[in-house]
């Protein structure tokens, strides 16, 4: 067992610390209360201490390992009525800010016993919330609320969880910075649209297509948020408005009119069609009639052109670095663009 003060390891049963003296206390990975040394259960929420620690970590990698029964009970009694059947949902991507930073500050068997504590929050969190954990990532999750159990209040119950994640995530962020002296806290993106189930297996592996940015939207609120904040999507924000109190950033016109006069700026000849194109990438409402009148083939081109354009513009004021991070979520499209990208610069 860890002193929290001096960090010495002692013995398992240890009531106090051999080298400077101080309690020992037990910290409950469920609400992250400190209990005396030999408890067997939490006196904050009743956790089972010494079968926690007993028991072998989840296969994240298997999702009937971390599913409760009550959840895959209903899911694979209705799989044969939902596959192939469009329907929609709530993304949520959650992950801890400045993790690589966190990691390389620890053993790998800290950095695990760490994650290993902060992935059962969240999938007892979610759960609750009756949201399937669709990926692990090795610091965080992608979730989905409304599929393959459909919930009309899906964004409502996405909201739910990413709080009540937070407000776990705190007490286990004041037992991190106590064990290790480090700051622990988590990021969530939201975003709701329309995915394709497709089949789901005896062990829960569920295969999906999103449709348009329903994904890669939700993975980018999650990548602006700041440490502690959840931020919505606008899709999200329409559903969830009457229930949450939310504070609002700029509105649509404001971001387009920014958009405009940076575009503008670095080249005045940009056609209407460009910045649709930018419009789109953003979800933002389009001004321009026109657009919704091109076929598909047309509107990815207009947009390659103009993240091309914008790129290579950026470029000849400055050096310009281009990294493209968490791959493990790219789209089709998203390798396309790059490749043809690459074949220009």
């Amino acid at each position: 067992m860890k002193c929290s003060k001096c960090l010495l390891n002692n013995r398992e049963s240890a009531r106090y610390c051999k080298k400077c003296g101080s309690e020992l206390k037990l910290h409950c990975p469920a609400c992250g209360y400190a209990c005396k040394s030999d408890s067997l259960f939490c006196d904050e929420c009743g956790y089972g201490l010494r079968k926690q620690k007993a028991t072998a970590s989840a296969d994240y990698s298997q999702p009937k390992s971390y599913t409760p029964k009550f959840l895959a009970d209903k899911i694979l009694n209705i799989r044969s009525n939902i596959e192939g059947e469009r329907k929609v949902v709530t993304v949520l991507f959650a992950d801890i800010a400045n993790y690589t930073a966190i990691s390389e500050k620890l053993d790998p068997e800290e950095v695990h016993q760490m994650m290993d504590g902060c992935f059962r929050i969240l999938t007892n969190e979610i759960h609750k919330y009756e949201g399937t954990i669709n990926q692990f990532t090795g610091d965080g999750i992608m979730a989905l609320f409304g599929a393959p159990i459909a919930r009309e209040n899906h964004a409502q119950r996405a909201c739910y969880a990413a709080l009540s994640v937070r407000r776990a995530m705190e007490d286990y962020g004041k037992q991190i910075m106590a064990d290790y002296g480090l700051e622990f806290k988590m990021r969530f993106g939201l975003n709701s649209g329309p995915v394709i189930v497709g089949s789901i297996g005896d062990d829960l592996r569920m295969d999906y297509t999103a449709v348009g940015d329903t994904t890669n939207l939700a993975k980018r609120m999650e990548s602006i948020a700041t440490p502690g904040s959840v931020i919505l999507a606008e899709n999200t924000f329409r559903l969830v408005k009457s229930f949450f109190m939310i504070k609002k950033g700029q509105s649509d016109s404001e971001i387009k009119k920014n958009i405009k006069e940076k575009v503008t700026t670095l080249n005045k000849e940009f056609s209407p069609p460009i910045l649709s194109a930018i419009q789109q990438l953003l979800s933002l409402e389009i001004d321009n009639d026109s657009w919704q009148n091109l076929e598909p083939v047309q509107r990815r081109k207009y947009i390659f052109d103009a993240l091309n354009s914008l790129l290579i513009r950026l470029s000849e004021e400055k050096p310009l670095i281009i990294v493209v991070d968490d791959l493990q979520w790219i789209d089709r499209t998203s390798v396309d663009f790059l490749s043809n990208f690459k074949d220009l610069s």
